[in-house]
């Protein structure tokens, strides 16, 4: 632990951890004041919050955390992968937007 000190990258990649975990503590927290905890039963935030297996909220926010970078990587390179394939396929594309221009 001694030479984390002296060490500007450790220094910043825990300075990022941290400010991480206070942001995921602030989406539990804004979550529960919203009142939406009691009626939500559909909802994984509403989940992380009412699951009694968790020790802490500090495991919770792995959790968020998890999540949101799990899905912004996982949703950007499904809608890239979704475009690079329409682009090739401009027959299906015409078919996609005639239907999204339908409903």
């Amino acid at each position: 632990r001694k030479f984390k000190v002296w060490n500007p990258e450790l220094q910043r990649a825990n300075q990022a951890g941290k400010f991480l975990m206070d942001q995921a503590h602030r989406i539990l927290d804004v979550y529960r004041a919203s009142g939406k905890l009691e009626n939500d039963e559909d909802s994984l935030i509403g989940f992380l919050c009412r699951n009694e297996n968790y020790p802490s909220d500090d495991e919770r926010c792995c959790d968020v955390l998890a999540y949101l970078i799990a899905g912004h990587d996982t949703t950007g390179y499904t809608i890239a992968w979704i475009l690079c394939e329409l682009a090739k396929h401009p027959d299906i594309q015409e078919k996609l937007a005639a239907d999204v221009k339908e409903h």
